[in-house]
């Protein structure tokens, strides 16, 4: 799908109407050109040029008109149509797997998102002064050959040598308008990783260092593919119209020589293309833009193919599922097995299989050391990562692509690499008192408040950060609690209270809880101990 297909697929009925009013605005401007050259013609008969003063005035307004309705309306097209590819990619984003987002990256996500529909936006209207203008030069051609055959045939012979020595370059130009597309990918990561990693670029000098040379690597290759492309182009439009006013000398200076009924018409010939030539450098500024729209389409396109193929078809979230679900008995993961893998496929670490059941009301804890696959299986048990091998089952259900979102429900987690929203996204059901006893409950009532649906401060400790968290899974209220290392940032005050008085307080209302946990000395405050190990499961002794 190219620039115009994009437009046409999404706005078909205006598209007809703009290319309508893209022709009367060209035939206006053709018109003006030629009651110009026939008043010149007749300036010194006064009652002829007022005639032609009207007839001015009248291709004047028209032009006018169906600019100002090309222009307001392709704008409009545009940012709608372009309104529409970011919801529709953020639904599709939303509906992906993680592993899948994993593989895509953030940084080609943010590109094709912000960077490329905001390059379909800005050439919108460049591309619609382009077509209008093309219009209007083939108007005004036309009327030169009324004038001129010879005129005609020669302008129509340079224009498309011009054309076509410009389109040949052009494909040129496009290699590095895909490699800047490229690089600015990998900008985005590297400043993601900037962001991300912000803490741990601080605690490094040698690591800022590093991290800051690789961005300014990165944005330089930026910087020349796009100054090597800027070049590409300012030569191809000098180019262009140093071709147009070569087209203007042939018609002065040589034709007359040869053609002696020409030398009567010269004057208006030279006038019809010096005429064109402001339209045709248009026309020539249309091309750059025209093809970063369509490199820019052609992006989100592939963007969006690979979200298709990764989310296959629709799922319908089905309640009463839901609510099966959710009376469950066990939770049991069976022969489960999941492998991450690096560019060439091959396998760099796998968990499994797993053989775990977990009972309704039971609470879970599992240790393990750092890569020994306890937030894989976090992920697995919770209904992020699809098992490779192996089945997870609610009773007597398998866990499919068709119910795995009604299972995901079932869940209320606090992951290590957690992400606090400022609002209660998705919880319908709460109070602001609620809210605020709990903020108390939590000792964090004078560091943030809920105000207006917003927490009015998340500038806070990673413990702190916590306990919010807490706050909102406690309001989501959900069957299942999974909480990875959530006491390890907290104060001795707070990780006694988690332990003696959170946890008993969910258990006693029926919650199964499962908690990644290093603090030996409050397991016995749960029903079982199991240990991941080399991505293994066994129970810890």
């Amino acid at each position: 799908m190219n620039f115009l297909e994009l437009i046409k697929i999404e706005s078909k009925e205006i598209t007809n109407k703009i290319l309508i009013y893209a022709t009367i605005s060209g035939l206006a401007n053709a018109s003006i050109l030629a009651v110009i050259n026939a008043a010149a013609g007749s300036v010194s008969d006064l009652e002829l040029n007022y005639k032609y003063l009207f007839m001015f005035i009248i291709a004047l307004a028209i032009n006018i008109i169906t600019q100002r309705y090309l222009f307001d309306k392709s704008s409009t097209i545009i940012e709608r149509i372009v309104h529409g590819i970011r919801v529709r990619l953020t639904g599709k984003i939303r509906r992906a797997e993680m592993v899948d987002l994993d593989a895509i990256g953030k940084g080609e996500i943010y590109n094709r998102m912000t960077q490329q529909t905001s390059e379909v936006s800005q050439s919108a209207g460049v591309i619609i002064a382009a077509l209008q203008s093309a219009i209007m030069v083939s108007f005004s051609v036309m009327y030169l050959a009324t004038i001129s055959l010879w005129a005609f045939a020669l302008t129509i012979l340079i224009v498309v040598i011009g054309i076509s020595v410009y389109l040949n370059k052009e494909k040129f130009i496009v290699q590095f308008i895909h490699k800047t597309n490229a690089s600015e990918v990998k900008l985005f990561n590297a400043l993601t990783h900037l962001l991300d990693g912000f803490k741990e670029v601080k605690l490094s000098q040698d690591r800022s260092s590093d991290l800051s040379n690789h961005i300014s690597t990165v944005a330089s290759e930026v910087r020349g593919h796009r100054v090597q492309t800027e070049r590409l182009y300012n030569w191809n439009y000098i180019f262009a119209q140093s071709f147009f006013y070569v087209l203007v000398a042939v018609m002065v200076f040589i034709l007359p020589r040869f053609i002696e009924m020409y030398a009567d018409n010269v004057t208006e010939i030279a006038a019809v293309i010096l005429f064109i030539i402001g339209p045709l450098s248009t026309v020539v500024s249309g091309f750059p833009a025209y093809t970063k729209a369509n490199i820019a389409v052609l992006d989100i396109n592939d963007l969006e193919k690979n979200l298709d193929h990764m989310n296959g078809r629709p799922h319908n979230f089905d309640r009463s599922v839901q609510q099966r679900i959710a009376s469950f008995n066990t939770v049991a993961l069976k022969g489960v097995e999941f492998s991450y893998y690096d560019v060439q496929k091959d396998a760099l670490f796998k968990t499994g299989p797993i053989d775990l059941t977990i009972k309704k009301g039971e609470t879970l804890f599992i240790v393990g050391g750092n890569g020994s696959g306890k937030s894989t299986l976090l992920k697995l048990l919770t209904g992020l990562y699809t098992p490779e091998k192996g089945k997870i089952e609610v009773d007597d259900l398998p866990i499919t692509g068709e119910n795995v979102q009604e299972y995901r429900e079932q869940f209320s987690a606090i992951f290590s690499d957690f992400h606090l929203f400022d609002r209660l996204y998705g919880i319908k059901d709460w109070s602001k008192d609620q809210i605020n006893s709990l903020i108390r409950e939590f000792q964090l009532d004078d560091k943030t408040s809920f105000v207006d649906g917003v927490f009015t401060n998340l500038n806070l400790s990673t413990g702190q950060k916590k306990r919010i968290a807490m706050i909102v899974a406690l309001l989501e209220n959900r069957p299942i609690c999974v909480f990875d290392e959530w006491a390890a940032d907290q104060d001795p005050e707070f990780r006694r209270y988690f332990y003696y008085d959170l946890i008993p307080k969910l258990k006693q209302t029926g919650k199964t809880i499962i908690i990644v946990s290093h603090d030996d000395q409050y397991f016995n405050t749960a029903d079982r101990v199991m240990k991941m190990d080399y991505g293994q499961l066994s129970a810890y002794s």
